[in-house]
């Protein structure tokens, strides 16, 4: 047994094991799926909805209610500031990088998603949460 605050993380890259996530005693139950999916999808959405060249409803279905506000409110300010320069927003050159995630517990999914951008790399950190059998984030940070 580990000692406490030395608890291991399974670690999980390459593959789904939907075993985490189903719950074998309840044979009605739906797990959400392969996370990785979404992730691939969500962590360039998310920056591209911070850069002002996607609208934030696009990909709203993937946000829980309380992520979605702080975005809304966020892009609603950097909106401001970039019509107030006379900024034009010009669509970020994304590419994917290194994803890991893992399970803390069933139906939770916590991970990191490297993004290229031209000039720098940004680590999107998002923690899903299995929502009506699909993933929705429950958190999200842009590093």
């Amino acid at each position: 047994m580990a000692a406490p605050g030395n608890a291991q993380r399974n670690l999980v890259t390459d593959h789904y094991d939907s075993k985490t996530f189903s719950n074998d005693d309840d044979p009605n139950s739906i797990h959400p799926g392969d996370p990785s999916l979404i992730l691939q999808y969500l962590a360039p959405a998310v920056i591209e909805v911070l850069a002002g060249v996607r609208d934030l409803d696009q990909i709203s279905r993937w946000l829980c209610d309380e992520v979605y506000l702080q975005m809304r409110q966020y892009v609603a300010k950097s909106a401001s500031v970039r019509s107030e320069r006379a900024k034009t927003t010009l669509r970020p050159s994304v590419d994917l990088g290194k994803m890991t995630y893992f399970s803390p517990a069933r139906g939770v999914i916590e991970a990191v998603v490297i993004v290229h951008l031209a000039n720098r790399a940004r680590a999107v950190a998002i923690r899903l949460e299995g929502f009506h059998g699909r993933w929705r984030a429950k958190s999200l940070a842009v590093l």
